[in-house]
């Protein structure tokens, strides 16, 4: 897409040895580029917006490398986007540590969005993983603020009330309480009018079904539902 933009070729681009071009060349085809990115943006979203999986801005670090990596490589993107790639990353972490979602985090929206989106040479592909890469994203986001694993306040802005103090008390085996949120697989669930932090083994429970602990794993604490005969 860059070559149809006559003032851009000129910003920046990366000359590469001829060796390197056709060795990671394949990193530009539609589809590689296009998976690159969804993988980039979505551990991104997870890095920045959870409170314990950080480790993944690693990994998006990795893909938007690759990507730009192809791009340079075979002439599609340049210096300029590199770099306008960048200024939104920045942005957008900048937001996260002084959250609010303002200026600075719709402007790394933008630059992000941009960077990405005209360093391909198909418009389609690029518009259609970044459509999935959003979706994804808005995913898991939804995901983390329903099972208590989102920063506190990306949990503000999608409205969700505050959750009540926790106690981690221990418990034992064979108790018998009620599940005090929906349990997806983690959430809340009171034994003798304490509540605790609780999760099953996979299967979702509704919001007051009897629950009975199972297993206890360090500080975590696995529950069933009891179903009636």
């Amino acid at each position: 897409m860059l070559k149809n933009i006559p003032i851009l070729p000129k910003l920046g681009l990366l000359t590469l040895p001829e060796g390197l071009v056709y060795g990671v060349g394949f990193l530009a085809h539609p589809v590689v580029a296009g998976g690159l990115v969804i993988v980039g943006v979505v551990s991104l979203v997870l890095g920045l917006f959870s409170r314990n999986m950080r480790g993944l801005s690693l990994l998006s670090i990795v893909a938007f490398g690759l990507y730009f990596l192809g791009a340079l490589a075979t002439g599609t993107g340049s210096l300029l986007l590199l770099g306008v790639f960048l200024l939104g990353i920045v942005l957008l972490v900048l937001e996260a540590l002084a959250p609010g979602f303002g200026l600075m985090g719709t402007s790394g929206i933008i630059a992000v969005v941009a960077g990405l989106f005209f360093s391909v040479e198909s418009p389609l592909a690029s518009a259609v993983s970044l459509v999935v890469a959003s979706a994804l994203s808005a995913a898991s986001i939804r995901y983390l603020v329903q099972n208590d694993l989102a920063a506190h306040y990306i949990q503000n802005l999608m409205g969700e009330p505050p959750r009540p103090a926790i106690r981690e008390f221990p418990l034992s085996v064979g108790d018998v309480g009620v599940a005090a949120s929906p349990l997806r697989p983690s959430g809340n669930g009171i034994f003798d009018g304490e509540l605790y932090s609780v999760m099953t083994g996979g299967s979702h429970i509704q919001q007051g079904r009897k629950i009975q602990v199972v297993k206890l794993q360090g500080s975590n604490i696995y529950v069933e539902e009891i179903r009636e005969p």
